[in-house]
């Protein structure tokens, strides 16, 4: 089966550099717009070719079970 969109591909957050100084992206708190925990960043999906992120994946977490979920980068902030 091909891969239905080639050009994209994840990058884990701990891989990349932040030039904000001490600032990290792995790891950081993911919250819902109610307030609620969704969890942690774990990495993003981009394009491989420009570098544009498209989706945030977070971690939901768990002691035994680990979920991942992409959030758009658009509705995100």
């Amino acid at each position: 089966m091909d891969h239905p969109r080639p050009w994209l591909r994840y990058v884990e957050a701990n891989d990349l550099e932040c030039r904000a100084g001490d600032f990290k992206l792995d790891g950081m708190e993911v919250d819902g717009a109610d307030g609620q925990k969704l969890g942690k960043v774990n990495g993003f999906i981009v394009d491989s070719a420009t570098g544009r992120p498209y989706y945030v994946a977070v971690d939901a977490g768990g002691w035994f079970t680990s979920k991942l979920f992409l959030v758009p980068i658009g509705q995100s902030r």
